[in-house]
């Protein structure tokens, strides 16, 4: 399973049409459609949380990942600003 936040990105139970479907779709794609959201101005980056199982079927440790979906170098200097007042 690959979730994001409360989102769950992918799982075993998912309907196999949707995870099709979510597999063509950027990740970064996938999660604002999940979780209904718009990423900050200045995120450049999406954490996603893994839990998977080996071939007994047991837990593994995964650490979670973090995904830059944006380079700094690519926001404008509107992104930066601050409003005065």
């Amino acid at each position: 399973m690959i979730s994001s936040g409360v989102s769950i990105l992918y799982s075993f139970f998912t309907n196999k049409k949707k995870v099709e479907e979510r597999k063509k779709m950027k990740l970064s794609d996938v999660v604002k459609t999940i979780s209904n959201t718009e990423f900050k101005p200045k995120q450049t980056y999406i954490i996603a949380e893994i839990c998977c199982t080996d071939e007994n079927d047991d837990d593994v440790e995964v650490p979670c990942v973090r995904y830059k979906f944006r380079d700094l170098k690519d926001l404008t200097a509107d992104t930066w600003a601050v409003p005065i007042g």
